[in-house]
């Protein structure tokens, strides 16, 4: 197989960040095994294979031998996703649950993925859970009695990270930035855990026009007295004032930079500053 020089430097640049040979033919629509004699071709280093599965003469599977230390950083190295590699589907079964959360931690690491759970002091009212916390496994059990796999309510997975409130488990979610029971429900929604813990210690419903915040800034802090009523005006003033002084946190550090590399003639940085911290007009 003939590649662009471009794309196999493309290719192998991902490659080196971490990505499988598999996850790299599923991208760019070739076979693993072309993509390794490739690379191999133009003398770029490759990870070796981890040894395949294989049958006894019988047709049996042979015993199962344990992954060794350097072959899971080697299955870590490649994840690109929180998930259980092909390798160790097997033993995983047999991993006790701390064992099992040391490598959902070094993948979280090695993945460092965007707005994970808040690292903030948890309130009294709730109790917080991942994918090894044997509670929320319990709740889990309870919830999906008499549902198979495909139609239970709640489902566990290596990334989960959530709250347990009033025996539910409520998932971290970083796109709402929030605490949520789970996927939408016609009738009943997808309330958000510090919503409806606002609306029950109250008794009545969010006005409309308005939405509950964390008053401290916690997400974590959900006890009723953190949380409080915001017009939905006012959160997006405050948004905008937060992206602009974002802005001029980087617009500062670009000129910093700029004047540490002797780079003294700083007008169109100056420019640019005072042009992106300027209030937005009103209309």
């Amino acid at each position: 197989m003939t590649l662009p020089s471009d794309l196999v430097s493309t290719m192998y640049a991902d490659y080196q960040r971490g990505c499988s040979l598999a996850g790299l033919a599923r991208a760019y629509g070739h076979d693993r095994g072309s993509l390794r004699k490739v690379f191999q071709r133009r003398g770029l280093a490759v990870r070796p294979p981890l040894p395949p599965n294989r049958h006894l003469p019988n047709g049996c599977w042979a015993p199962h031998t344990p992954a060794t230390p350097a072959q899971i950083d080697v299955m870590i190295a490649g994840l690109t996703r929180i998930m259980i590699p092909p390798q160790l589907k097997v033993e995983w079964r047999h991993w006790p649950m701390n064992k099992r959360a040391e490598f959902i931690a070094r993948a979280r690491r090695k993945l460092k993925r965007g707005k994970e759970r808040p690292q903030e002091p948890f309130s009294s009212n709730v109790e917080p859970f991942d994918y090894t916390t044997p509670r929320a496994w319990d709740i889990a059990r309870a919830a999906n009695a008499g549902h198979d796999s495909g139609s239970a309510p709640v489902k566990l997975k290596l990334a989960s990270r959530g709250v347990i409130w009033h025996r539910r488990l409520f998932f971290w979610s970083p796109k709402g930035d929030g605490y949520y029971p789970g996927p939408f429900k016609p009738g009943t929604g997808r309330p958000a855990l510090h919503h409806t813990i606002w609306v029950q210690h109250n008794g009545r419903p969010v006005p409309a026009g308005y939405t509950v915040i964390c008053v401290d800034g916690n997400k974590n802090n959900l006890s009723p007295r953190n949380l409080g009523l915001r017009s939905r005006a006012d959160c997006a003033r405050q948004n905008a004032m937060r992206y602009r002084a974002a802005k001029s946190r980087r617009a500062i550090s670009a000129l910093l930079l700029n004047q540490q590399n002797g780079n003294h003639d700083n007008r169109n940085a100056i420019d640019s500053l005072r042009t992106r911290t300027q209030p937005a007009p009103r209309h």
